[in-house]
């Protein structure tokens, strides 16, 4: 079975923690081209609508 190289998928991982953030890019940014991240709670409103993510990714310690 054939798969693509990459995505036109655009991911957005919001953490708040810098190296899950890091982390999680690295593993995501293998198989997808559009792979951002956020971890100031601040940002991520203007980070969703800049990005218009097709899948947003919580990873939160808690």
């Amino acid at each position: 079975m054939d798969t693509p190289a990459s995505s036109v998928a655009t991911i957005l991982i919001v953490t708040d923690i810098t190296t899950d953030a890091t982390l999680l890019k690295n593993l995501l940014s293998r198989k997808f081209d559009h792979v951002f991240t956020t971890t100031d709670p601040s940002k991520l409103p203007g980070d969703f609508v800049r990005h218009q993510p097709s899948l947003l990714v919580l990873a939160f310690s808690s």
